[in-house]
């Protein structure tokens, strides 16, 4: 993903964008907009990007959505110790 990290930075150059300021501490706290708080947000975000579709090629876009929604699904499958730690006494 670096190649649509350096292509948002050209964009960004392209369109005379000011640079906002740099994060101190994490982003996620800070309230900022454009950050999505799991890997299901940011995989529909970037299925749904009309920018995405003007730098990547078609056949990759769908490799990688097909490969992190595989992630996802064992992520997800996945039984956390606190949950077994919550439920254990309790089934």
């Amino acid at each position: 993903m670096t190649l649509a990290i350096l292509a948002a930075a050209l964009d960004g150059m392209d369109q005379k964008l000011e640079p906002p300021s740099p994060v101190k501490g994490s982003c996620y706290d800070q309230g900022y907009p454009n950050v999505v708080a799991n890997l299901q947000d940011a995989l529909r975000l970037f299925e749904t990007s009309d920018w995405i579709t003007t730098i990547l090629p078609l056949l990759f876009r769908e490799a990688f959505i097909n490969c992190k929604r595989q992630e996802l699904s064992v992520f997800q499958n996945q039984i956390t110790d606190l949950e077994i730690e919550t439920y254990r006494d309790r089934i």
